[in-house]
């Protein structure tokens, strides 16, 4: 009896743990203490007051963070009632911690602006701060990985980021000032995945460190409508209010001219013409020349695998009632002809003529927000693109890729996909071909992750070819780094994984119709080293070459489990591929194609071992390059770099 009561006395004592004293490595052993320069500049701080030793020496403005750890505490426990929380629960959870930061946001934007930049900045945040107060919840930059649970970014510190909430937050402020948030779902992550891309915006804008913080709207008499005119309209506003109920009421059924047309409240009617112009918008001389170059040359890039040309013939009637898209329109096509002087033009930009317009641009979308009717509307989802367009000029591949992601957010919100039909479908068509590109050089995995509903055989041949970047956008997604990577881990899946892709590709190439055959050719004067394959339109030939470098990198990254036969077998596909990549470059000599099929021949160009085909795939290049004016940096020298490594 005694030895069960010792026993049961033995399992109610707890266990008592010795240590030797030391801190968790999970805590307490990083010093979140120091002044803020030191800390942005990574170096040890030694906490003296007023003025730290380090700022003294190198002169700098020495200023504490007080408020940093309760901060980081609350963000942290904001962040996790947010993860578990409904949308309108996670508004409310992070608008209370709007509010206490505001203070500390302050004064590190301050460290980084000028005296009178400063000024300015604290004055309009004090507005801001009263508006968010006095107003609805709304949503905070930390809880978008609801959208997208692919998309799980930790809170990041650094100060530019924090410097693009703060203009992100004063974007909100806008939206809470007419009417109260929707209470849908749907609704909430529109507003959301479309504020997170215009933080993206003015991140830029802070990045650039001039232009918006000195430009003054006001006085160039710049409003959202685009001229006087459309602040009164110029017919009977009863008139024109029936008219368009009328048009509403009778929306088309074609789906191509539905989305033009979309079922609209008496409500929705009347805000809506608070951001469209009624009457064309006014565009100076020089501006004429670039709309000019958009519309006829520089559309043609997004408008390839599109029948209807939607950028070309739509997007244009759109802009020249919408001063957001005008202006992005004009960014896009100034940057593009200062890039390229040897354009025939009246008038000559210089590059950083386009930085006004794209200012502009941001400052028509900061105000815009405030209306349900633009958050979801054609003018928006097109200016979208255009602006990533316009990144993609700039020659900086991460600005490129985040605001790529930001137009992904935009479509996955509205359920933008390649069967949205027109211009929503357009959109999602060019940015695809966008973001492979990207994808492809960063070694990353493409951002969508859409599955096409309809078989092979229901799509048009404009439709089969479009597919074509789709299967190309999952042999990326294949050859991505930490795919890879895990293949090394198990290789069994992924030759299962590269099997599979490779009859994707054959299936579709046996419902080809007789569109992507190639038309006879007139022989060249002289032998080449490839064979030229004409496929007329160019977007079927392109297809083709997708096809076949989606063939080149499947072979280049899949194991290979068997004898010498299947290593022959390899060896013969991949040059039937180089010389059909090769040959349809030869035969193409159009804008619009320049693009994908410069990086089809890249790809065709990496297993190449003939000095004489190097060469030649080299010219190639270089021939596209002189037609799309673009990419600036050469993917010869990329391509050559490439050679040398396995040399």
């Amino acid at each position: 009896m005694s030895d069960g009561v010792e026993a049961r006395d033995n399992e109610e004592k707890p266990v008592t743990r010795f240590s030797r004293g030391r801190l968790s490595r999970g805590r307490g052993l990083r010093k979140t203490t120091g002044c803020l320069t030191c800390r942005k500049r990574h170096v040890k701080c030694d906490e003296v007051k007023p003025v730290c030793g380090g700022c003294n020496r190198t002169n700098n403005v020495c200023h504490y963070d007080n408020k940093k750890s309760k901060t980081r505490v609350t963000q942290s426990s904001t962040r996790d009632r947010v993860e578990n929380a409904t949308p309108l629960q996670a508004e409310a959870e992070v608008s209370e911690d709007i509010g206490s930061t505001f203070d500390q946001l302050n004064n590190e934007v301050s460290a980084l602006m000028t005296e009178p930049q400063a000024q300015n900045l604290s004055q309009e945040n004090q507005h801001t701060v009263t508006t968010i107060s006095n107003t609805t919840p709304c949503p905070h930059r930390d809880n978008y990985s609801m959208l997208d649970p692919e998309v799980n970014t930790p809170t990041d510190n650094n100060i530019l980021n924090r410097v693009a909430d703060f203009h992100f937050t004063h974007a909100i402020a806008n939206l809470n000032n007419r009417g109260a948030p929707s209470t849908t779902s749907s609704n909430h992550n529109v507003e959301n995945a479309t504020a997170r891309w215009v933080g993206l915006l003015f991140q830029d804008a802070v990045m650039q460190n001039e232009g918006l913080w000195n430009m003054n709207f006001e006085a160039e008499g710049f409003n959202i409508f685009g001229n006087s005119v459309a602040h009164s309209p110029v017919d009977s506003p009863e008139l024109n209010e029936q008219c368009d109920l009328d048009r509403a009421a009778n929306s088309p059924e074609n789906p191509y001219l539905s989305e033009r047309h979309p079922v609209l409240g008496q409500d929705q009617i009347l805000e809506k013409r608070s951001w469209i112009s009624e009457s064309p918008i006014a565009i100076l001389t020089h501006e004429h020349i670039a709309f000019e170059t958009f519309v006829k040359h520089i559309s043609e890039w997004m408008d390839l695998f599109d029948p209807n040309k939607s950028f070309a013939i739509h997007v244009p009637h759109l802009a020249v009632h919408n001063v957001g898209l005008m202006n992005a329109i004009l960014a896009l096509s100034v940057r593009y002809m200062s890039l390229n002087p040897s354009m025939k033009s009246m008038h000559k930009f210089a590059p950083n003529d386009a930085l006004q317009y794209y200012y502009k641009t941001l400052h028509y979308i900061q105000q815009a927000m405030q209306y349900d009717t633009y958050k979801t509307s054609l003018e928006l989802v097109a200016t979208s693109l255009i602006i990533s367009t316009y990144e993609m000029l700039d020659g900086s591949s991460k600005d490129w890729e985040r605001h790529l992601h930001g137009v992904f957010w935009i479509q996955r919100s509205q359920v933008i996909h390649g069967d949205s039909k027109g211009l929503r479908q357009a959109v999602w068509w060019a940015w695809l071909c966008q973001d492979v590109f990207a994808a492809y050089l960063e070694k990353r995995k493409p951002f969508t992750f859409w599955r096409p509903t309809r078989n092979l055989d229901e799509l048009s041949p404009h439709e089969l070819a479009a597919r074509a970047v789709y299967y190309f956008a999952q042999v990326v997604g294949y050859c991505a780094f930490e795919e890879v990577e895990a293949g090394k881990r198990d290789v069994l899946p992924r030759i299962a994984r590269g099997t599979a892709l490779r009859e994707s590709l054959q299936l579709w190439r046996r419902h080809l119709t007789v569109e992507f055959k190639a038309l006879p050719l007139m022989p060249p004067a002289q032998k080449e080293v490839f064979e030229p394959l004409w496929i007329h339109p160019p977007a079927f030939g392109v297809a083709m070459q997708l096809f076949h470098a989606s063939n080149i990198l499947l072979s280049l990254h899949c194991p290979i489990l068997g004898d010498l036969r299947m290593y022959s077998n390899l060896r013969k596909s991949l040059n039937e591929s180089i010389r059909a990549i090769c040959g349809i470059a030869m035969a193409l000599d159009d804008f619009a194609s320049s693009l994908i099929c410069s990086q089809c021949l890249f790809i065709a160009g990496l297993p190449l071992e003939s000095p004489e085909q190097r060469c030649f795939v080299l010219g190639l290049l270089d021939r596209c390059r002189q037609r799309a004016g673009w990419p600036i940096r050469s993917l010869s020298d990329k391509l050559m770099n490439t050679w040398r490594s396995m040399d």
